[in-house]
């Protein structure tokens, strides 16, 4: 089933669509690039004087669509310029009408260079999705040529979202013949909030989650075999600094890596909840991520 990719009509969408080419051929599925203009019907505009609604999102997304057809090249098998109450109403939509399995889009402008930043439409996005959403960080310019997309990196911690997380990273690197790793994070309090005890009493609690951490990651992967699926090539690693973004440059990321992030469920009604810690590690990400849905 083809990938799923949002363009912004009237922007450049390099990161979204050089992160949609790489997984295109790394799962050997085409992409449909779909490019959401929001129209109040009947609104007059000077732009669309004499134009129908539809022709004037055609005309909003043909820059758009000259891009993705330079990125994408054969794996482009379809365009839609949709006209929808919202963008996140469109591009859903484009996603349930064509069955897709992945929806990837870009960073918000503004944000951090090199990361993962997310508008106000990718939230609305998650709070409804049902398909993983892959967020390039912005000014992504791919990864490795020879191998695009080459570990899974799932960000684990003791929590269902994980195990489901550890699940869907297992079943892509088998797909695509890639590495996988789990990636935990342990941010520690800053020397001025020392709790009573001081650094040595801070390093025992870390020793001591590290070594807890290594048990359930372990039964976790465990729990893979059950599913018949591989796990003897799977690496641990560990992120540890005073804030978030310590704790996530103090990993080693190399070109081809994908993390992987787990949610929770808004209540039972779908889509994705993220907690604290998802958030946080999605906000100070520097390579592609994938969020999962509830």
């Amino acid at each position: 089933m083809a990938i799923v990719v949002g363009l912004r009509p009237g922007q450049r969408n390099t990161a979204a669509l050089r992160l949609a080419a790489e997984l295109a051929e790394a799962l050997e599925e085409s992409v449909i690039a779909a490019s959401v203009t929001v129209v109040a019907p009947g609104v007059p505009s000077p732009l669309r004087i004499g134009m129908t609604d539809e022709a004037f999102a055609a005309q909003l997304a043909a820059d758009a669509m000259v891009e993705a057809r330079e990125i994408l090249g054969d794996a482009l098998l379809d365009q839609f310029p949709v006209i929808a109450r919202s963008v996140r109403a469109g591009l859903l939509e484009v996603v349930a009408q064509e069955g897709s399995r992945h929806l990837v889009l870009g960073s918000a402008a503004g944000g951090r260079p090199g990361a993962v930043n997310l508008g106000d439409t990718a939230h609305a996005i998650l709070t409804s999705a049902s398909v993983p959403v892959h967020f390039a960080p912005q000014g992504y310019s791919g990864g490795d040529p020879a191998h695009p997309v080459r570990r899974l990196n799932v960000a684990f911690g003791a929590d269902d979202a994980s195990r489901v997380g550890l699940q869907f990273g297992a079943e892509l690197a088998h797909r695509i013949d890639g590495m996988l790793r789990t990636v935990t994070f342990w941010v520690r309090q800053p020397s001025g909030a020392s709790p009573m005890g001081g650094l040595a009493y801070g390093s025992e609690l870390s020793a001591q989650w590290h070594e807890q951490m290594i048990e359930i990651v372990d039964r976790a992967i465990r729990g893979l075999a059950d599913l018949q699926l591989p796990t003897m090539w799977i690496d641990k690693v560990f992120g540890d600094g005073i804030d978030w973004e310590g704790a996530m440059e103090d990993v080693p990321w190399e070109a081809g890596d994908l993390l992987i992030v787990g949610s929770r469920p808004r209540g039972g009604l779908g889509g994705v909840f993220l907690g604290s810690r998802a958030a946080e590690i999605l906000r100070h990400s520097t390579v592609p991520t994938v969020v999962l849905p509830g």
